[in-house]
């Protein structure tokens, strides 16, 4: 009778057991999506503990994206920075080239906390901007929102300094509404929102001039669409 009972519930401390390394589990786990919020298959996610490489290179953690688009970190509490990558050919490793697509998650850094599991969601775009590596690092996370309907290519120009005349320090691709940047303290800024790259501003060009700023003192950045 006793062995019995002990095979009974041999099965129940099994289920506990598993049950409770479930509710233990740390890390992040995700999709990676295109614009149409399809599954992105074989994309090489990295996560990053600092930013002092400029999110480049080899990385502290990589996973690949299954045929969901799924991926999971088993990664201890901390903070992290993600980056999706997907090529046309060869390995994880080496430079971008022309077709890959790759995509810095913008709500980074990504906050793991003990037992619990971050979820996050990341769209890759059609195709990467040779401006995208550009990415400002700074210590000074400043949100940038643009008020109205996105249906044009936009582009956000960083300039550190005062001088519009000089070739911009940063250029990142806007497609949402909001975008984190990261400055630097203790410089002085100037971000303008624009469709084109060309040095001349056509008449008919979207162009907007936010500064200059000091990064220590502001925390949002406002543009609007009309």
């Amino acid at each position: 009778m006793r062995l019995i009972l002990l095979l009974l519930l041999i099965p129940l401390f099994s289920c506990s057991t598993y049950i409770q390394k479930e509710i233990d589990k740390t890390g992040i786990e995700g999709y990676i999506v295109s614009n149409t919020d399809a599954p992105e298959i074989d994309v090489y996610v990295s996560l990053y503990r600092t930013l002092s490489g400029g999110l480049m290179g080899p990385s502290d953690f990589m996973e690949k994206t299954d045929e969901r688009g799924y991926f999971f970190f088993d990664v201890p509490e901390g903070k992290y920075y993600l980056v999706a990558r997907k090529r046309l050919r060869g390995g994880d490793a080496g430079p971008l080239r022309e077709g890959d697509r790759s995509v810095i998650y913008n709500k980074n850094p990504i906050i793991v906390k003990p037992s619990k599991v971050t979820t996050v969601k990341v769209v890759l775009p059609p195709a990467s901007s040779i401006y995208q590596k550009k990415m400002p690092l700074g210590d000074k996370e400043i949100k940038v929102k643009i008020k109205g309907a996105i249906n044009k290519n936009l582009k956000l120009l960083i300039y550190e300094g005062e001088d519009l005349k000089r070739s911009p320090s940063y250029i990142l691709d806007i497609r949402e509404n909001e975008k984190i940047v990261n400055l630097f303290t203790g410089k002085i800024y100037v971000i303008v929102l624009r469709e084109g790259l060309k040095e001349k501003v056509a008449d008919s060009e979207l162009f907007q001039v936010y500064g200059p700023f000091l990064s220590d003192v502001i925390d949002i950045v406002e543009f609007e669409l009309k």
